[in-house]
C-alpha cells in the first residue's frame, strides 16, 4: 500500500450511498468553525480555563495543519482516482487531514478532562469516525487521516504535559510577553508558509488533478489564505486572553461565569451575533484577494473575530450585566499585573 492508495476510500465508499448523511454529520465535528462555537460556549458560561487552554490548542494545531498541507503538496483521493466519488469539494492539498488532526485535539482534550472511561471512549469513537467520514468522502488517503491523527495526538500530548509549568511561567511575567511569543510563533509559521510556497513556483498542478477535482469543484492549494486565517484567529484568541487578564488585574474586577441560566443564554445569543457580525460584516467589507493588502486583512478580520470570543465579549456581558464579578484587593496570581 502507498502513500496515494485509494483502496480504502472505494471499500469504505462501497458500503452505500445510505451513509452519506451520516458520514457528513461525522465530518462536521471535525471543522473548525464548529469546534469554535462549541469553545466560545463553553469559555463564556462553563469553564473559562478549559475554554482558553482548548481555544490556543486547537487554533495552534489549525495553523501549523495549514502550514503542513503546503509543506507536502500532495493530492486529494478524487483528484487522483475516477473511480473515488467526490462527495466533498476540498481546494486544498491532503495532507495531513486538518479534520482528524483537530478531532484528536478537540475531542481528545474534552475526552480527557474528567478522566473518566466513558467520556474517553467516547472521545475516541468520535474521533475515529470523523477520519472514517474523510475517507467515505473521498476527500483524504488512509495516510493522511493516519497523518493527522498523529500530529493532532503529538500536541495534545505535549498540551497535556507542559500545561501546568508553561501557565506558571506566564503568571510570572507580563502579559506583553506572553503576547509577543503568541506573535513570534505565529510569524514564524507565516513565513515557513510563505518559504514553502515559494519552493511550488515553478511547480504546475497536474492535468490530470484538474480534470478529476472538477467533478465536485475548482481546486486552488497552492494559497496561504487558510495560514493567514488560522494565524489571525490565533493571535485574536491569545491577544483577548492577555487583555481581559490586564483588565481585571487593573481593575480588581474578576469576572465570574456563573449565573443563572437566563444569563447564560442571553451571553450565547449576544456573543454568537457579536461573532457573526464581526466575521462576516469585515468579510463583505474587507478585500479577501491574495495580495499583501488582502492577507493583511485577514488578519485582521480573524483576529478580531478571536478577540471579541476571549476580550470583548466577557467585558460585553460584564456591562450589560450578563455575568457577575468579584471585586478584590488583591488579585490573584492567576491574575498578576505587568
Amino acid at each position: 500500500m502507498t502513500i496515494l492508495d485509494t483502496q480504502t476510500n472505494i471499500i469504505v465508499q462501497n458500503l452505500g450511498e445510505w451513509l452519506l448523511p451520516i458520514m457528513n454529520v461525522f465530518s462536521i465535528l471535525g471543522v473548525e468553525h464548529f469546534q469554535l462555537l462549541i469553545i466560545s460556549a463553553i469559555f463564556w458560561c462553563f469553564d473559562r480555563k478549559l475554554g482558553a487552554r482548548l481555544g490556543l490548542t486547537l487554533l495552534f494545531a489549525s495553523s501549523l495543519n495549514s502550514l503542513m498541507k503546503i509543506a507536502f503538496h500532495l493530492p486529494r483521493p478524487y483528484w487522483i482516482d475516477a473511480d473515488v466519488k467526490a462527495y466533498a469539494a476540498e481546494p486544498s492539498f491532503g495532507f495531513p487531514s486538518g479534520h482528524s488532526q483537530k478531532a484528536a485535539v478537540f475531542w481528545g482534550m474534552l475526552g480527557i478532562q474528567k478522566k473518566r472511561l466513558p467520556s474517553i471512549l467516547a472521545a475516541v469513537f468520535l474521533i475515529g469516525m470523523v477520519g472514517t467520514s474523510r475517507l467515505y468522502l473521498g476527500v483524504h488517503f488512509l495516510a493522511d487521516v493516519l497523518g493527522g491523527w498523529l500530529f493532532g495526538l503529538l500536541i495534545l500530548t505535549c498540551v497535556l504535559r507542559l500545561d501546568r509549568p508553561i501557565s506558571r511561567w506566564f503568571e510570572k511575567r507580563p502579559s506583553s510577553i506572553g503576547f509577543i511569543l503568541i506573535l513570534f510563533t505565529a510569524g514564524f509559521m507565516i513565513v515557513m508558509g510563505i518559504v514553502a510556497k515559494s519552493f511550488l513556483q515553478d511547480w504546475n498542478i497536474p492535468p490530470d488533478w484538474v480534470t478529476l477535482s472538477a467533478r465536485a469543484g475548482t481546486i486552488h492549494p497552492v494559497n496561504l489564505t487558510g495560514l493567514f486565517s488560522g494565524c489571525g484567529i490565533f493571535i485574536g484568541y491569545a491577544g483577548g486572553l492577555f487583555f481581559l487578564r490586564n483588565f481585571e488585574a487593573r481593575s480588581g474586577i474578576m469576572i465570574k461565569i456563573q449565573g443563572t441560566t437566563e444569563q447564560k443564554l442571553w451571553r450565547l445569543v449576544t456573543g454568537f451575533a457579536g461573532l457573526l457580525l464581526i466575521y462576516s460584516g469585515l468579510g463583505m467589507i474587507l478585500p479577501r484577494d491574495e495580495s499583501v493588502i488582502g492577507f493583511c486583512a485577514r488578519l485582521i478580520r480573524f483576529g478580531l473575530t478571536g478577540f471579541w470570543i476571549t476580550g470583548l465579549a466577557p467585558l460585553f456581558f460584564l456591562r450589560n450585566k450578563l455575568i457577575s464579578q468579584e471585586t478584590a484587593l488583591r488579585v490573584e496570581s492567576s491574575l498578576s499585573t505587568d
